[in-house]
């Protein structure tokens, strides 16, 4: 007799439900609060007065079934209620804005009405209203009233009802979208060359690139510096250097790659490398870009500006 009352074992409604389903669901709760609450209670009275189960077996499970497990169904119907709400609620801010597109305006019409936004916002729209027709069944099994709610659909069955309306209208104008001649950015020159190098500092491999741009250390590539200049750590864009050697990084303008080699950071030269591939470290040749071919802005980064690339 207890176990029906047990959470586990309580009435489930249906995920998205229809109406007839919530109906039938609120009409089994409401029987163990009601109806069939008080015909358990009177099997309880009627075993202890034939001696079938103690006084104090009897008040417990009294006890149990209208006192504790009750809280559990109060709990399940206030989900049920909740939950609805919260897919109404969501729904009205979409509802809004489609409500506020004005007549001419076929740029929002085709934003809200055509492609995926169109088919979600229809969905979101109609799950909604199937939503509002549920909380409705279950405020009048349960005595509840929601007069928000009311305003709310009603906003959210005109949205659905204009969605309808602006289709025509943003399909022409995804028509005229499809006939406009599109604007083709420019693409930055590429100014670094395509070969892959080594970059030697002591004796041992400072880093290495490949032909592509990619940057290596110790066998891990860590970012990119690409044939246009664009500086890329671990997969986020993270300055650029630019075809006048203007180096950027993390928004800020840092210092400059020189025509003659020299290489400055923060107002200060702090490198130079000579046209041979020889690099200059602390005021020695410590390093060599190998090969060299001339290209050696790659490898300014990598000696003076390594801290963007550090593992």
């Amino acid at each position: 007799l207890m176990s029906k009352y047990e959470r586990a074992n309580l009435p489930q409604l249906p995920d998205s439900p229809t109406p007839e389903q919530a109906d039938t669901w609120a009409e089994q709760v409401l029987a163990l609060q009601t109806t069939q609450l008080a015909a358990d209670l009177a099997t309880i009275d009627e075993a202890v007065a034939a001696g079938a189960a103690s006084s104090n077996d009897g008040n417990r499970v009294r006890r149990w079934i209208s006192d504790i497990h009750q809280g559990a169904i109060t709990e399940r119907i206030n989900l049920a209620l909740q939950s609805g709400d919260g897919i109404i609620r969501s729904a009205a801010h979409t509802a809004e804005l489609i409500n506020a597109i004005g007549p001419e305006d076929r740029s929002k019409a085709y934003n809200f009405a055509t492609g995926d936004n169109g088919t979600n916002n229809r969905a979101r729209l109609d799950d909604a209203l199937r939503a509002g027709e549920v909380a409705n069944v279950l405020d009048r099994r349960f005595g509840k009233t929601n007069d928000d709610r009311h305003t709310l659909l009603e906003s959210i069955a005109n949205a659905r009802n204009k969605l309808d309306e602006l289709e025509p209208v943003a399909a022409a104008f995804a028509e005229v979208l499809a006939n406009t001649p599109r604007k083709t950015r420019p693409v930055p020159p590429d100014f670094l060359a395509p070969i892959a190098q080594e970059f030697w500092l002591n004796g041992s491999i400072l880093a290495e690139s490949d032909a592509k741009g990619g940057i290596w250390i110790d066998s891990n590539q860590v970012g990119d510096i690409t044939h246009n200049g664009k500086i890329w750590v671990d997969s986020n864009e993270r300055g650029s250097i630019e075809p006048d050697g203007e180096v950027w990084l993390d928004g800020n303008s840092m210092g400059s790659l020189e025509p003659n080699g020299e290489v400055w950071r923060g107002g200060n030269q702090v490198g130079l490398i000579q046209q041979d591939g020889t690099v200059w470290v602390n005021g020695s040749a410590a390093g060599e870009i190998v090969p060299f071919q001339g290209e050696w802005k790659r490898a300014a980064i990598l000696y003076y500006f390594r801290d963007f690339f550090a593992q």
